[in-house]
């Protein structure tokens, strides 16, 4: 798992059937430049610090046939004073 922050929403008009209500967000991985994109059910928003779950660890709880490789699995509180 790792630690990343939301940073734009991805949105695609046409996608599989197993994916039709799940949200598409871009997320930055801590310590990196690079963005990925990973399937949201529990309703992160921009610049919220998210865990992500990748690979084989993306794909379980009912998703095993949904062609998911990085899914948030956490919303990380912070301490207002820290937002």
């Amino acid at each position: 798992m790792l630690l990343a922050r939301v940073t734009g929403i991805v949105i695609a008009t046409r996608k599989m059937d197993s994916l039709v209500g799940a949200k598409l967000l871009t997320v930055r991985p801590e310590n990196s430049k690079d963005e990925i994109v990973v399937v949201d059910y529990l309703g992160a928003g921009l610049d919220d610090e998210v865990i992500v779950a990748q690979g084989s660890a993306a794909r379980v709880d009912g998703m095993e046939n949904r062609p998911i490789d990085a899914l948030i699995v956490g919303i990380r509180d912070l301490p207002n004073e820290k937002r």
